[in-house]
């Protein structure tokens, strides 16, 4: 407790930035949200490869790389 945060009460059609801690800039916002959304993407693009990659692969393979997929999709709609 003890933190400064303020409400605002926005009109329509205005919209503002979640607030900030003070030692938290906006650039370092930018960096970690820039990460954490080419991780999502990579993992949705993974999934994507391993499901078209199955033909590809000998039978004895496939269950484990439909596997692999199931992981990976979950992971990426649990972060998105």
């Amino acid at each position: 407790f003890g933190s400064s945060w303020k409400l605002s009460v926005l009109s329509p059609g205005q919209s503002t930035m979640a607030p900030l801690p003070n030692d938290f800039s906006y650039g370092e916002w930018s960096a970690v949200y820039n990460v954490l959304s080419f991780g999502i993407a990579a993992m949705g693009s993974a999934t994507v490869f391993f499901w078209l990659q199955l033909p590809n692969v000998t039978r004895s393979y496939r269950t484990a790389l439909t596997i692999t997929g199931i992981v990976t999709w979950i992971a990426t709609y649990h972060y998105f």
